[in-house]
């Protein structure tokens, strides 16, 4: 989310609020990936700037996609595989306990995504129909 956008090349996003005295981060559970801003109230029509352009036009291609992967794969590596924490309750807790139906039902530890089988086009789909805000539900 933070690769670049039609008008904020990418880590612009991240300047733009650290230059604003601001913070912001992400983090991804189970079923859940969020991402918060903090900045002053004097930088509050700056953020929702760059989220509406993000929201519109987020910059999803095969290099940022790469990038991405890559770096989930890395945290998975350290937190999971790694010999000390093996043992961690969360690593088998995707695979038990749920429905057969239900979308996390894999254990997304053990298997990554080979190349092509997400392709940008498929995220860029995803994107445009669950990201933007022109959903009537709530």
């Amino acid at each position: 989310m933070f690769q670049g956008s039609a008008n904020a090349p990418k880590m612009q996003h991240i300047k733009l609020i650290n230059s604003s005295g601001g913070v912001l981060n992400g983090s991804t559970s189970y079923d859940v990936t969020n991402y918060y801003e903090a900045v002053p109230s004097n930088a509050l029509e700056r953020v929702l700037w760059l989220e509406a352009d993000r929201m519109r036009a987020l910059k999803v291609d095969d290099e940022n996609l790469k990038n991405q992967r890559d770096v989930v794969k890395e945290e998975v590596r350290v937190t999971f595989h790694e010999p000390a924490l093996r043992r961690l309750p969360m690593a088998g807790h995707a695979a038990s306990g749920v429905s057969g139906n239900w979308a996390n039902a894999h254990n997304f530890l053990r298997r990554f995504c080979r190349p092509g089988c997400r392709g940008s086009e498929r995220v860029q789909a995803f994107f445009k129909t669950y990201y933007v805000p022109n959903m009537l539900c709530c």
